[in-house]
């Protein structure tokens, strides 16, 4: 927007009049003026970022939109999935007299939360294994997955869980 496209420098000039036009008083203000055109500066950037973030939400288009843009800009290669979703296990009261039955040999373990799908993800991130390659803090987490985890935090909807795989 033309609005805010001010050259500091030169409305100060111009605001001078004529008869002070001399190359004493123009170097003058010019140093006068260097804060406020930095000050200025610094406004167009947050007012870009400000606007960026107004036009990203939540939505799956935009959030690997905003994943794409500051993490994989050339080759857009993250991508957004739902999770699959499995049921609950059930298990009947024993007066029901209903059989429960496993298909596997080996032993199942159950916790409580997975019985009520606390454990479950609303979506996954998935990320080519390149983007994070430089492993950096105590976690074992590369600066770019935590750029991630801070943009993914930032637009998602509250409530809602995810996992970034690679």
């Amino acid at each position: 927007m033309k609005l805010f496209d001010v050259d500091i420098k030169k409305l100060a000039i111009l605001l001078l009049p004529t008869f002070l036009r001399q190359s004493l008083f123009l170097a003058l203000i010019g140093s006068a003026v260097r804060a406020l055109g930095q000050t200025h500066i610094e406004f167009a950037k947050y007012r870009e970022d400000v606007d960026y973030r107004r036009n990203h939400n939540g939505q799956v288009c935009y959030l690997q939109a905003a994943l794409n843009d500051s993490l994989d800009t050339e080759l857009r290669r993250i991508r957004i999935s739902d999770t699959y979703r499995t049921m609950p296990v059930v298990f009947y009261p024993v007066d029901d007299e209903k059989p429960v039955v496993f298909d596997s040999s080996t032993p199942v373990v159950f916790e409580r939360q997975d019985l009520f799908g606390a454990n479950m993800q609303d979506f996954e991130v998935l990320v080519p294994a390149d983007v994070f390659a430089v492993q950096t803090d105590i976690y074992n987490r590369s600066e770019k997955e935590i750029v991630a985890r801070s943009i993914i935090n930032q637009y998602r909807l509250a409530g809602k869980r995810f996992i970034i795989k690679n």
